[in-house]
């Protein structure tokens, strides 16, 4: 019984939070170095991968970076992405073979985000 009432309890955070708000779960799966076979393929991604910094306008509610985490997410390519509402900034790494930085601005901007780069 304790189980249940703890997970409802974690279950409730989440959603809370905002983690789960659709419903949906992306697994993402990730190779380790010594199940790529040759290093070159573990090299060619660290080569490809970039890290950019947005400074996102029209934040101004605890939603609002989830909303723009999601669509950055959702932009095939993209790593991960993080973004903090005290600083208004978003942190996105990317595979730059796949997406690019206007991309990333296009998805905030058509959401009501817009963004400009910081740092890349």
């Amino acid at each position: 019984m304790k189980f249940l009432l703890v997970a409802a309890a974690v279950g409730s955070a989440l959603v809370a939070g905002g983690v789960l708000m659709s419903g949906e779960f992306n697994v993402a799966r990730v190779d380790s170095p010594r199940s790529a076979g040759s290093g070159g393929a573990v090299q060619q991604a660290a080569a490809t991968e970039r890290t950019a910094k947005l400074q996102v306008s029209n934040m101004y509610c605890v939603s609002c970076p989830y909303i723009v985490q999601r669509a950055l997410r959702s932009v095939p390519g993209v790593i991960d992405a993080s973004v903090s509402l005290g600083d208004r900034q978003a942190v996105v790494r990317f595979d730059a073979t796949k997406t690019g930085i206007a991309d990333l601005l296009n998805v905030t901007r058509a959401i009501g985000y817009p963004a400009r780069v910081v740092s890349n």
